[in-house]
């Protein structure tokens, strides 16, 4: 009966212990499961954030290959006023 006793008492101890290690990597689940999350929206945020510079670049190219063919457009005109004049 004592022996009986003792294996019971050893296996409430047992269950115990696996338990507190079971709620401890719970806790570890959670954590990382957190983290994930941010780390998501994050990254998220990080594209977007990519993808308007990218329209912006390409706005601003656009900007430049206009101002560049009105500086063209400019010294063609005044090739030929020049011309013109003389």
């Amino acid at each position: 009966m004592e022996a009986i006793q003792a294996d019971t008492s050893s296996a409430v101890t047992a269950i115990a212990e696996i338990s507190r290690i079971i709620s401890e990597i719970n806790d570890y689940q959670v954590t990382i499961a957190s983290a994930v999350e941010e780390q998501t929206a994050t990254t998220n945020e990080m594209s977007r954030s990519i993808g308007e510079a990218a329209n912006g670049s390409s706005t601003i190219a656009g900007n430049i290959n206009s101002v560049a063919s009105a500086a063209h457009a400019t010294t063609r005109g005044a090739r030929r006023g020049r011309s013109l004049g003389q």
